[in-house]
């Protein structure tokens, strides 16, 4: 009998293989999808860019998984995205044949805006991206919440969301009065930079204070934007006391009220 076609073809960033490799396992062993993903499935002296794209072309739907790492350098991964926006042009309207997925916060590509896009990180999330799989393939199954929380202990070890996270950050900034300028801006810088998926609102909140001295504003003003445009941030304080000395200057120009 000829083996069915392959149904979950799994798109990724090389950085992200830790926890995509743990993902594959429980698509594959324990919901029983036939996933293709290249570190089980291409094997030695195949030429793999072509057959890459004819299993893009055959496979029942393509996992898009993205993240802010990949996402700003240049890679197949982005290859592989293309070729799957060409695949979904023979694709019935309404049939589920793309599913992106983020791990944490990171910009959308263009072409992907058009789909709702589930961040895995996010509570639920994975559970969210299994029964999307299960729609598109018509398949019902158990979803074992242990193997689920295994699966987000993975990711969030992956992201660094287990080291000094931002809730830890916010509790430091609030004891700014303690700090020096200098530290106080350094702490959200670190925010700003973290993996932490929460940061843009955890930065958006802080910056609400009523305490704040103008040098924060500008530093959380800055940070924020930094987040946005996914990033990171270096020498913040530094900016912060160029804008400062600026505006000081600008204080003694007559008319300048």
């Amino acid at each position: 009998m000829t083996p069915s076609k392959t149904e979950v073809f799994v798109s990724y960033g090389r950085e992200d293989l830790p926890f995509v490799r743990k993902l594959v396992d429980y698509l594959k062993n324990s919901l029983g999808f036939r996933t293709w993903f290249d570190k089980d499935n291409l094997l030695p002296g195949v030429r793999w860019e072509e057959v890459i794209e004819d299993e893009i072309k055959d496979t029942k739907v393509l996992l898009l998984i993205i993240s802010r790492e990949p996402n700003e350098r240049r890679g197949y991964i982005h290859k592989e995205q293309q070729d799957a926006m060409d695949a979904a042009k023979y694709v019935p309207s309404g049939q589920i044949f793309i599913i992106p997925t983020m791990l944490g916060e990171c910009d959308i590509p263009r072409h992907l805006r058009q789909y709702h896009i589930e961040n895995l990180a996010e509570e639920h999330g994975i559970t969210r991206l299994i029964q999307s799989l299960g729609i598109a393939l018509e398949k019902t199954f158990e979803i074992d919440e242990s193997k689920v929380q295994e699966l987000k202990a993975t990711l969030e070890k992956h992201l660094g969301l287990d080291s000094l996270n931002s809730s830890k950050l916010k509790e430091m900034f609030l004891k700014s009065d303690e700090l020096s300028a200098q530290d106080s801006i350094n702490i959200i810088q670190r925010i700003a930079n973290s993996k932490d998926i929460n940061r843009l609102k955890l930065l958006t909140e802080l910056s609400t204070l009523d305490f704040l001295s103008f040098a924060e504003i500008e530093a959380f003003n800055l940070a924020i934007d930094a987040v946005k445009k996914s990033t990171s941030i270096d020498n913040l304080f530094a900016q912060v006391a160029q804008s400062e000395k600026e505006r000081i200057s600008k204080m003694g120009v007559p008319g300048n009220a």
